[in-house]
């Protein structure tokens, strides 16, 4: 065989059949068009160009084969990210009313039992019904704070005798009124409290009868202590009867 003449009959591929070849393969739809007739049709095709055409399907192929893994494999970590992530949700907001956290027949909760009954509890002293009760004596106390201006309002009941301490110290402060200058305004404050107290006596009175209705005390008292400043401003005394 003359090796030195094996392959010189073959159609060569020249630099403006390279340039045809690319330039077709940039068109969509017409570059497949062009790959498949190239290599189907032997007998006039290029052997360069037929094997060109061959490794560019292949590799096609290949990289579609990838892309779609790719998009697969992403489509399922997110389904599962999204399922986990609504999955944590659903359990951070579910609420097992069967545990006793929740249960409502508890003793702590049996708004159903007699001796939870605050309008059936006439047998306890007023100091009583306030160890049971505190939030109804604090809801009267926050009625007074509001109704007087007054920064914080506390409650404590001692025998039949509640007592209300109420801190004007910033309401005063915002007036005007500070640590420095406080007793050139004791005389006038006192005196504006005693006058305030003394209108409002009446409301006051009919705000704290009802809990003469709950409990087995005929009467009680109700001492006003207004502080500001670490000082005693004012202090008066009612007395509620049935």
């Amino acid at each position: 065989m003359d090796y030195n003449n094996y392959g010189q009959n073959r159609p060569k591929m020249t630099t403006k059949d390279w340039i045809v070849t690319i330039l077709l393969l940039m068109v969509p739809i017409v570059n497949i068009v062009f790959l498949i007739l190239w290599i189907i049709d032997s007998d006039k095709t290029k052997p360069n160009r037929r094997n060109f055409s061959i490794a560019y399907i292949i590799t096609y192929v290949i990289a579609i084969v990838l892309v779609v893994v790719v998009v697969v494999v992403a489509a399922v970590a997110g389904v599962g990210a999204g399922y986990s992530a609504l999955k944590d949700l659903d359990d951070e907001y579910e609420y097992d009313y069967d545990d006793d956290d929740y249960d409502y027949d508890d003793d702590d909760y049996d708004y159903d039992d007699d001796d939870d009954d605050i309008s059936s509890s006439g047998d306890m002293s007023l100091e009583e019904m306030y160890e049971k009760y505190p939030s109804t004596f604090n809801i009267l106390s926050q009625s007074l704070r509001a109704s007087s201006g007054a920064d914080s309002a506390e409650v404590e009941v001692i025998g039949d005798t509640i007592y209300m301490t109420m801190d004007m110290t910033e309401a005063l402060r915002a007036e005007g009124v500070d640590e420095t200058n406080y007793f050139d305004y004791e005389d006038v404050l006192e005196a504006s409290f005693e006058e305030s107290f003394a209108e409002s006596e009446q409301d006051i009175q009919e705000s704290f009868r009802p809990l003469l209705d709950t409990v087995s005390d005929d009467q009680l008292t109700l001492c006003i202590e207004v502080d500001a400043f670490d000082y005693i401003v004012f202090i008066d005394y009612i007395d509620v009867t049935r």
